[in-house]
């Protein structure tokens, strides 16, 4: 079962970088994270293990419950339901995140599938961009800024393997 939570978790990460930004895509990336969130679920359930609560889920909870309560002074209302009902979601997702990744194993292996993930999106940019225009290139996978800050974090996180870990070739996802 871990293998096959592993591999929806690589692909969600991958759906964040190819998917997200794009309008219409994004629910490929709320697919694959509702497939993890059910198999996460399943895993728990088997294995009878303790539920994880930590500090920041109570603080993101009590976040939650400060934008309920500034729902009803809102401008628009319409707007603040929905951004309440997308940090409820995250909320869901990130129970069963923290739930599952509980090793350093899993930590390890979530940094590899951040540089996974970033390494094809940039390459997925570099042979699909027309790089004679001399233009900024990012604008395929959606805003410009934000795929530049998610490539970004996959080249630090493989920064930090290359100087710190002393391992290269080891970056390759473990699935």
């Amino acid at each position: 079962m871990s293998a096959t939570i592993n591999i929806v978790l690589l692909l969600y990460i991958m759906s964040l970088y190819l998917f997200t930004f794009l309008p219409g895509l994004n629910n490929i990336s709320k697919v694959f994270a509702a497939v993890f969130i059910f198999l996460v679920f399943l895993k728990m359930l088997t294995e009878k293990r303790k539920v994880i609560l930590n500090g920041f889920l109570f603080i993101y909870l009590f976040f939650i419950i400060l934008c309920i309560i500034s729902y009803f002074y809102a401008i628009d209302q319409g707007i603040a339901l929905s951004m309440i009902r997308s940090l409820l979601l995250y909320f869901i997702f990130l129970f069963f995140f923290i739930n599952y990744v509980d090793s350093q194993d899993k930590l390890i292996n979530l940094l590899k599938y951040f540089i996974f993930a970033g390494f094809l999106a940039a390459i997925y940019l570099l042979i699909n961009s027309e790089i004679s225009t001399l233009q900024r290139i990012g604008g395929l996978l959606g805003n410009i800024n934000q795929i530049g800050i998610i490539i970004g974090i996959s080249a630090s996180f493989s920064i930090y393997f290359i100087l710190f870990q002393k391992r290269f070739f080891d970056l390759l996802p473990a699935i």
